[in-house]
């Protein structure tokens, strides 16, 4: 049996079972509601930021972090919303372990899809009465990670205006 949760966890829980239950509509008769329910639990500056690094972050001019943080959010939205209607065919869940340290959650569901069970690490901030998503995590992957080792492996041997090119083509290629 799952355990039961009180008090702020049990906000905590509330919070990621609407998030599921809109991702669940991103596709559907609701999707601008769900879309926009999703989109606003995210944490775009945490996330922009942690792709780049807070050292190349501190560098870029506004215009610059604007930019990467824009094409950034819509790459992974366009990204996201093409697999979630694919993803909860089926599919069913329950939290194996809602933990707040300070203003920091940490969320681990358990999917179980088509025969197959897998945990993603949720991790969110509170900020004043909401919790935003700034990462998840996939056999201990956490996505940002992988985000910033791309970026960081690619701005090695190209230049920042590169990147921001190369994001508007992978986002025209996702359509």
């Amino acid at each position: 049996t799952p355990p039961t949760y009180t008090g702020e966890e049990l906000k905590l829980e509330k919070r990621m079972r609407d998030l599921f239950e809109a991702s669940k509509e991103i596709n559907g008769k609701k999707k601008t509601q769900a879309r926009n329910q999703i989109e606003t639990a995210m944490d775009w500056d945490d996330i922009s930021l942690n792709g780049v690094g807070p050292a190349r972050w501190k560098k870029l001019s506004a215009d610059n972090k604007s930019e990467f943080s824009k094409l950034l959010r819509q790459v992974i939205i366009k990204t996201a919303y093409g697999r979630l209607d694919k993803f909860w065919d089926g599919a069913t869940y329950q939290f194996d372990k809602i933990e707040i340290k300070k203003n920091i959650g940490h969320v681990v569901a358990r999917f179980n899809v088509k025969d197959q069970s897998f945990t993603l690490d949720y991790y969110l901030r509170k900020n004043g009465n909401n919790w935003s998503v700034f990462d998840i995590a996939f056999d201990e992957n956490k996505y940002s990670e992988n985000i910033h080792e791309q970026i960081d492996a690619f701005l090695r041997e190209h230049t920042f205006a590169k990147l921001i090119d190369k994001l508007k083509k992978r986002l025209a290629d996702l359509g």
